[in-house]
């Protein structure tokens, strides 16, 4: 286990209260008792900056916020988690585990009107690749059971 998931990117998303964040907390948990050098971040979040970020995309007085500032913050968010977590402990052969990433945001923008051109623009412009990634998304049906 711990050879497979060493230096692995792992993303848990889908829509708003399917249980992103519990999942991604008890899949780190199991890895990390599995052996795995594991890290857990959120997005956004999970640096100084990213947090500041998070609050202003979250604060619900910013209801005047334009979808590309909308983009563009979720962006910045992730570029610094990228630098400063992310890609250390990819490197340091650390599985990743996050409650979210690109697709949420892809999803959402799109639903109100961004392009994806402008939010591919947007990704390539703060965001590396990265091979060794894998996303889970949860499944419609059972989302509306929850």
């Amino acid at each position: 286990m711990k050879n497979k998931l060493s230096g692995k990117f792992i993303v848990l998303d889908g829509p708003d209260g399917c249980g992103k964040t519990t999942q991604a907390k008890l899949l780190a948990q199991w890895l990390q008792e599995q052996g795995v050098p594991t890290e857990l971040f959120r997005d956004p979040g999970g640096t100084a900056i990213g947090e500041k970020i998070r609050q202003i995309l979250l604060n619900s007085e910013h209801i005047a916020m334009s979808t590309a500032t909308e983009v563009l913050l979720y962006m910045a968010a992730r570029a610094q988690l990228w630098a400063e977590k992310i890609a250390p402990a990819l490197k340091d052969n650390r599985c990743v585990v996050l409650d979210r990433w690109l697709s949420s945001t892809c999803a959402y923008q799109r639903h109100v009107g961004c392009s994806r051109e402008n939010f591919r623009s947007a990704r390539s412009l703060f965001l590396q690749k990265t091979k060794n990634s894998k996303e889970l998304s949860s499944q419609d049906r059972y989302n509306m059971r929850r």
